[in-house]
């Protein structure tokens, strides 16, 4: 029988940070960020910690006698030993100037603890032998991110000399022609002041043009490097679509017709341009969890300037195979690509479908909330374009 590991932990760093508390009161504000009373192994260090902080939080004084006073109104005094055990805390501290080495030894050790709870976690929805894979997939990652953002310690804080340099820099962006790219199309320049860092959604009906909008924007971005995920189509079937635009004809006549002599060299351009392009395709299957990886894989080796996804709620993490919400689905996919733009500084053009009920208005025109499972969307969106046929809207 294996022998049971005991949790890592460290009483007497948790016995330092609370006595350093009691004989300098401020040193709160060192720690307060770093530490939470939940970080603590024992019951009695988080009773301490967590009375410190209530007092730190009515702007009282922290010593040895209104911590006392804290704990005995709460009734929990008695139970981590009264005066006595608060006047050996003292005692085993000379000085408070250690204070943030000991809190994040309790930090380490701490999350060291959750590491084993979340394992324990995983390895159940491993036992859970989930139908859908994707579904358990999923389940893990949020798990993972939620850790990381509940442990990782935030230490990104923007001082006001940083704020001022933040304004200057904005300067040399705004004039420099790299930062932001043009649509191709001098409508959309005019509306939207070209593409820049942001989640750009564009929703429409099926068969309003949202692909090939998308495809005739990477296709002008040629110098750029570009990551299209076709949650939709085969690369091949992408492709296709590009040959029938280059030769001026649509798909179903190509597949009937072939192409004749006078189209092959036409088509061995388009190859060699193809081929010069730095347009790295993601085919049909892929989750927002695959986008943000390769979009950082992309990142941190060839460069990457900009992401197509085509389309929300075809990204296998949204697709209705659990009796989960639809709703919740997308909205946390949103959330991911939305990531990949806060992460990697690159704008993130998402296409989305609109709901079946807009046909059936006399009024084609799409608002905001026309779009499929709209909630989260609306929230994450920095720019939401709507296309629709205008033929479709007059009485003509």
């Amino acid at each position: 029988m294996a022998e049971e590991k005991i949790p890592p932990h460290d009483i007497d760093c948790e016995e330092a940070v609370n006595g350093s508390l009691l004989i300098d009161g401020e040193a709160f504000n060192k720690i307060a960020t770093l530490i939470q009373p939940s970080d603590f192994y024992t019951e009695v260090g988080q009773f301490i910690y967590r009375a410190c902080g209530t007092l730190q939080g009515r702007r009282e004084a922290i010593n040895q006698i209104t911590v006392a006073q804290e704990l005995d109104r709460e009734g929990k005094l008695g139970m981590c030993g009264g005066a006595a055990y608060l006047s050996h805390l003292i005692s085993i501290v000379p000085t408070s100037l250690d204070i943030e080495h000991y809190a994040q030894i309790v930090k380490r050790l701490s999350v060291s603890r959750r590491a084993i709870s979340l394992g324990g976690q995983i390895a159940m929805v491993g036992y859970e032998a989930r139908p859908d894979v994707n579904d358990g997939i999923n389940t893990i990652v949020e798990m993972v991110n939620d850790f990381r953002k509940i442990n990782v310690a935030f230490d990104d804080i923007v001082t006001p000399a940083d704020a001022g340099n933040i304004l200057i820099d904005l300067i040399n962006e705004y004039n420099d022609p790299q930062h932001t790219f043009s649509w191709g199309f001098r409508d959309l320049d005019d509306i939207t002041s070209g593409i820049y860092p942001e989640l750009i959604i564009i929703g429409a009906r099926p068969g309003v043009g949202k692909t090939q909008l998308m495809l005739d924007v990477a296709d002008k971005l040629y110098d750029r490097h570009i990551l299209f995920c076709s949650a939709e189509m085969s690369t091949k079937a992408l492709l296709e679509r590009k040959l029938a635009k280059e030769l001026g004809t649509d798909i179903r006549q190509l597949r009937r017709q072939g192409l004749d002599d006078g189209n092959m060299d036409r088509v061995v351009e388009l190859s060699g341009r193809v081929s010069e392009q730095q347009i790295y395709y993601l085919p049909n299957g892929c989750s927002s969890q695959d986008i943000y990886h390769e979009a950082k894989k992309m990142k941190d080796t060839v460069g990457l300037d900009i992401v197509f996804v085509d389309y929300l709620q075809l990204l296998s993490d949204c697709w209705r195979t659990s009796k989960e919400n639809q709703n919740i689905r997308v909205g946390r996919a949103c959330k991911v690509l939305n990531s990949i733009k806060n992460d990697l500084q690159v704008p993130v053009v998402v296409a989305s479908q609109l709901n079946r009920s807009l046909e059936l208005r006399a009024e084609k025109r799409p608002n905001m909330a026309d779009l499929r499972d709209s909630g989260e969307i609306e929230q994450d969106a920095d720019v939401i374009l709507l296309l629709y046929r205008d033929m479709e809207d007059r009485d003509d």
